[in-house]
């Protein structure tokens, strides 16, 4: 997988677990929907560290990416080139 879908994947990951938990508030403490959205949240947030371990990496030493900032290995000192488009 390359670096722009997992990116892309980890934000939609982020809003869903933001929205889930946004809903389990808003739904009020001990009701069925605010705990089934916060174990909703918790998986998502799992899935989210997992699939960051697993695909956040270097692509030429396959060392873990840093979690904010510019894309730059600190391993091998790979940058992510700039990719510029054109509307």
């Amino acid at each position: 997988m390359n670096l722009k879908t997992c990116k892309t994947v980890t934000k939609i990951l982020y809003v869903v677990c933001i929205v889930l938990v946004l809903c389990a508030f808003t739904a009020g403490v001990g009701t069925t929907l605010y705990y089934g959205s916060l174990g909703a949240a918790i998986a998502a947030a799992l899935t989210l560290g997992i699939f960051r371990v697993k695909f956040w990496r270097c692509p030429r030493c396959k060392a873990m990416l840093p979690n904010s900032g510019p894309i730059r290995c600190a391993n091998c000192k790979w940058t992510l080139p700039d990719v510029k488009t054109t509307l």
